[in-house]
C-alpha cells in the first residue's frame, strides 16, 4: 500500500480535521456494508469499544496507524482515502 502523505503541519501537531474525517469515513463504510459495529469489530478482531470510540471519539486522539490501514485493507480502500476525505469514500 501506498504511504500516508505527510501533513504540512509541524512535528507535533495533528491535522484536526483528519480526526473529523477519520470519524465520517469508518461510520460510512460500515453502513455501506450495512455492518453494525459489533459485527465490524469481529471481522477486524477489534474490541467492540474500540470501533464505537473510533466512529464517535470527541476528544479528537489519533486513531493507530495499525488500525487505520486495517479498517483500510477490510473495506478495499486506500487509508490516505480514510484519513483525508471527509464522508466522501465509496465502496467500488
Amino acid at each position: 500500500m501506498n504511504k500516508l502523505k505527510k501533513s504540512n503541519k509541524p512535528a507535533g501537531e495533528v491535522d484536526i480535521d483528519m480526526y473529523e474525517n477519520f470519524r465520517l469515513n469508518v461510520r460510512l463504510l460500515r453502513a455501506q456494508q450495512g455492518m453494525s459495529q459489533k459485527e465490524l469489530s469481529e471481522s477486524l478482531g477489534f474490541s467492540s469499544a474500540k470501533i464505537s470510540f473510533y466512529e464517535c471519539d470527541r476528544l479528537r486522539r489519533t486513531p493507530k496507524m495499525a488500525d487505520v490501514y486495517a479498517i483500510a485493507r477490510f473495506f478495499g480502500v486506500d487509508p490516505q482515502e480514510i484519513l483525508f476525505k471527509k464522508g466522501k469514500v465509496v465502496l467500488e
